[in-house]
């Protein structure tokens, strides 16, 4: 049912904007776009084709409620300065990702023997100097 309306609002939009030439025109813009792979594996999947790859034309179906998002300009802001914010987290999360392992390595070495002789498993004694007090 949401697939229809869904098409529906597709077609309306080629009608008003062309569908491929011109400027202005429906796939000009990439929220459209992103629109008009929905509408298309939506069609893919009611005609049940593709009955192998089902699976991924369920993933891909998951991208409608992103549709809302060319609806309501507030949150196409939102999503736009979140999508363009990516490179920089991802230099914040290698920063990290290398502090981590810089103190990771420091700990190691600061607590390298610290339990050397505390409940090992083996054939080795469990405290160094063992005497049997009986």
């Amino acid at each position: 049912m949401i697939t229809f309306i869904f098409i529906g609002e597709f077609l309306i939009k080629v009608i008003g904007m062309g569908f491929l030439l011109g400027k202005g025109s429906y796939l000009d813009d990439n929220w459209n776009k992103l629109d008009f792979i929905v509408v298309v594996t939506g069609i893919y999947g009611m005609l049940g084709l593709g009955s192998n790859n089902a699976s991924a034309l369920r993933t891909i179906r998951l991208l409608r409620p992103l549709r809302s998002i060319n609806k309501v300009r507030g949150i196409r802001v939102i999503v736009t300065s979140l999508i363009e914010s990516m490179p920089p987290l991802a230099n914040v999360a290698l920063f990290l990702f290398f502090i981590i392992i810089l103190f990771g390595t420091f700990g190691l070495h600061l607590f390298e023997s610290m339990f050397e002789h505390r409940c090992r498993f083996g054939d080795a004694p469990y405290w160094k100097n063992y005497t049997d007090t009986g």
